[in-house]
């Protein structure tokens, strides 16, 4: 039985489709990506949610992780879970009207990530 994986926000609760594993070439090499992220539509949508979701803690989780879930499941949304994803589309898209900004952006680290940093 094949699973499919989401790129979950633990912070929003929200996701992207992933896919399930599928064999890719990568580099010359036969391997292993994820059956969702081959199309231009599913890389726009990968784009936006990184967008909408920097600094936010992001994890690859198979689908099955729902059992943990007590509410409604992993993750709550995501595009193409309603009306063809209008919804979670226009969402993203509001999300990401103006440009990321990197001061901003770096201003809002948690003293966490942090000190991770200074291990790198």
């Amino acid at each position: 039985m094949s699973v499919s994986y989401y790129l979950v926000c633990m912070h929003c609760k929200s996701g992207i489709l992933l896919g399930k594993a599928t064999p890719v070439e990568y580099s010359g090499a036969d391997c292993f990506g994820f059956s969702q992220m081959q199309g231009a539509d599913s890389c726009r949508d990968l784009q936006q949610f990184l967008v909408a979701h920097r600094l936010h803690e992001l994890r690859v989780l198979p689908g099955s992780v729902e059992r943990f879930a007590s509410d409604i499941g992993v993750p709550h949304s995501f595009p193409g879970n309603d009306d063809d994803g209008l919804k979670e589309r226009q969402a993203l898209a509001e999300m990401t009207r103006e440009p990321p900004n990197p001061d901003f952006d770096l201003e809002q680290l948690d003293p966490v990530v942090v000190e991770q940093l200074r291990l790198f």
